[in-house]
């Protein structure tokens, strides 16, 4: 069972995806409170920063080291 917080973020997400990604957008596009808006896009951001420290730094580390 989801909460209404689960699905806004969800509904978010899906937007984003698609390129839809300013809170004033968001927000006409789904009714979601602007303030959810931006605390879920903030999220998003911390979110791909994260996945985008771990492809860059991921593959160096399993590299075998060369003799």
């Amino acid at each position: 069972m989801s909460g209404p917080q689960d699905v806004h973020a969800k509904a978010i997400q899906q937007l984003w995806d698609r390129e839809i990604q300013t809170a004033k957008e968001i927000q006409k596009r789904t009714g979601i409170l602007r303030s959810t808006v931006y605390y879920n896009i903030s999220k998003l951001k911390k979110l791909v920063v994260l996945v985008t420290e771990i492809v860059v730094v991921a593959p160096e580390k399993s590299l075998p080291e060369a003799s």
